[in-house]
């Protein structure tokens, strides 16, 4: 017998594990399985996207360690509020943010992708009806 796992859902982990080597991480997951944790200091914001074959964007999350200190909880709250600027579409204030938690942790794989496109939006800003996300072209 051979059997096959087929669906939106599992469509949707495989463009989520694909993320996990453009943002440097080694495990992403979605906002519906974030409202399921017991913890909200298991995981912190990587990004708004849209995936290939969604017309939905979805915010992504990486999965890190509960047992996280203090230091590191107001870190990712930082961050937290770096993204609220962000998708309020004030990228100085974002970048702003952005710079100094990756100035704390420089070994962070993910902040220099989304500071460079607050430096992209600045000069060049997105439309009126821009979500914040960013529009994966790969699978």
């Amino acid at each position: 017998m051979e059997l096959t796992v087929i669906g939106d859902a599992v469509n949707l982990c495989a463009r989520l594990e694909s993320l996990t080597k453009q943002y440097g991480v080694a495990t992403v997951i979605s906002e519906a399985v974030v409202t399921r944790l017991e913890t909200k200091n298991a995981v912190r914001i990587l990004d708004r996207v849209r995936v290939v074959g969604k017309s939905q964007a979805i915010t992504v999350f990486e999965l890190i360690t509960a047992d996280s200190s203090e230091i590191e909880i107001a870190w990712r709250r930082r961050l937290d509020t770096g993204f609220e600027n962000f998708f309020a579409r004030d990228f100085d204030a974002a970048q702003s943010v952005f710079q100094a938690c990756l100035d704390e942790q420089p070994e962070d794989t993910a902040l220099p992708k989304i500071i460079e496109r607050c430096q992209r939006h600045r000069k060049s800003p997105p439309p009126a009806d821009w979500d914040g996300a960013k529009t994966l072209d790969k699978k």
